[in-house]
């Protein structure tokens, strides 16, 4: 009897090891492909009676304080990510991505130029995993300040959670599908002044790394290790029985 429940517990770690294992499939990333689709939206959201929901609206600019000279936003097109191996084993994997390219527009050409001192945008990501369909939406903010002008000027960003405070570096994290996609190290580049013709822009970096489900056993292990467990237990309980039937004899 000893032999044979020995041999039982031994079978049923193996079925049930075995059912953890079948999950713990190595992550390709060239089999990852997801759209992502950038829109400018004012950082204020709204009350849309048709959806009951807030939502926000889609802008193409912000304005200098007078309302002369404006920093434009480019609504970019839905693109493909294919992530890749990277060349160092390690390192992670990820994407780059152009969220917004900004130029100027100003016809102010002399002293003093157009002040900019609160122009606070938002950006709308919509992610797609192509797999599995699965799709999330998230916002990032910043506020731009400076001067605006024809033939000079500047400005800076600086990347803000909803509320309008600072953040170093905005975050953003979502599964879908079996992929876990997290959206940071967010960069700036300066636009030129509105007659150099000489654009700045936002993008970040899309990691992306697989969903662990190791250790959760397939639904046949549970069935196979269930019925081990009732087998074993049956096997003890008739041991007992045997030992109390020989006693009273």
């Amino acid at each position: 009897m000893k032999r044979i429940v020995a041999a039982l517990v031994a079978a049923l770690a193996l079925v049930l090891g075995a059912g953890a294992v079948a999950q713990a499939t190595p992550f390709d990333p060239t089999q990852v492909h997801f759209t992502y689709d950038w829109k400018p939206v004012d950082p204020t959201p709204v009350f849309n009676p048709v959806t009951n929901k807030m939502e926000y609206k889609l802008i193409t600019s912000v304005n200098s304080d007078n309302g002369k000279s404006k920093v434009d936003f480019k609504n970019e097109l839905p693109q493909v990510g294919n992530p890749d191996f990277p060349a160092n084993p390690g390192d992670p994997i990820k994407v780059g991505v152009a969220a917004t390219h900004l130029t100027v527009s100003s016809d102010t050409a002399t002293s003093p130029l157009d002040k900019l001192s609160a122009g606070r945008y938002g950006l709308q990501l919509i992610l797609t995993d192509n797999e599995s369909g699965a799709t999330a939406t998230g916002y990032f903010f910043g506020t731009l300040t400076g001067s605006l002008g024809k033939f000079g000027g500047s400005v800076d960003n600086t990347f803000t959670d909803a509320q309008g405070n600072p953040l170093a570096n905005p975050v953003w994290e979502v599964d879908l599908g079996n992929v876990h996609y997290k959206v940071t190290d967010f960069k700036y580049s300066n636009p030129g002044p509105s007659s150099s013709q000489v654009g700045g822009g936002i993008g970040a970096q899309v990691y992306v790394s697989g969903i662990d489900h190791v250790g959760v056993p397939e639904p046949t292990s549970l069935l196979l290790g269930g019925l081990g467990v009732t087998f074993l237990g049956g096997a003890a309980w008739r041991k007992r029985r045997l030992a109390r039937a020989n006693s009273c004899c």
